[in-house]
């Protein structure tokens, strides 16, 4: 964003209309190489920290005859991430307002609008999810339906609770992949001491688990 607006006020010092003023094409094509780079070089600077779980002591659950367990919660990201997407997000609407009532460009606009319709989307499909852990496996699905991950139960070899790191280990927070660290979805370092364990009868042609 420091590149993209320092090249787009560069183009314009010393014109006498806002109409004489080159395209931002170059601008957003170094803004994005900066970007890369930038992404890049953190990456490859930042302190490598293996994969340490430390385990968490759980309660065996006790089930009689007929019943069936299932685990559901509710996850929501820290809030000091939430304030900070929710801060961004507010301040990408209003610019993209004053771009609108300003009468910047068609492109200008529209790529605006664009980033801002991308990040709200990102905000929305990411700041919670609902896990559930039944006899299928283990199923974690944003609260607005998507993205959906399902891991089946013969694809689970052992379920431990750990604490994790999420810069550390993932990199931040949100859907995360990590060399050698496997796939998470990480909102927090640990999971939110409100959870919800049900042991019910199984439905006709469902087996207990």
């Amino acid at each position: 964003m420091a590149v993209l607006s320092t090249g787009t006020v560069l183009g314009q010092v010393g014109l006498g209309s806002a109409q004489d003023a080159p395209s931002i094409a170059l601008p957003v094509l170094v803004a994005l190489a900066a970007a890369i780079v930038a992404g890049v070089a953190g990456w490859m600077l930042q302190p490598h920290q293996p994969y340490r779980p430390t385990l968490v002591a759980g309660k065996d659950v006790h089930l009689a005859a007929g019943e069936r367990a299932v685990w559901l919660q509710r996850v929501q990201l820290a809030r000091g991430g939430a304030i900070t997407l929710g801060v961004a997000l507010v301040l990408l609407l209003a610019t993209t307002l004053v771009t609108g009532f300003a009468g910047a460009p068609a492109g200008v606009l529209a790529i605006t609008i664009a980033v801002t319709l991308v990040l709200a989307l990102l905000v929305a499909t990411t700041v919670a999810f609902h896990v559930r852990v039944d006899e299928t496996g283990l199923t974690v699905n944003s609260v607005v339906g998507i993205p959906r991950v399902h891991v089946p139960l013969s694809d689970i070899d052992r379920v431990e609770a750990v604490q994790v790191n999420p810069m550390g280990e993932f990199g931040g927070w949100g859907l995360r992949w990590a060399p050698g660290g496997g796939f998470g979805v990480v909102l927090r370092s640990r999971a939110s001491p409100s959870r919800h364990a049900t042991a019910e009868p199984p439905r006709p042609g469902q087996s207990t688990a």
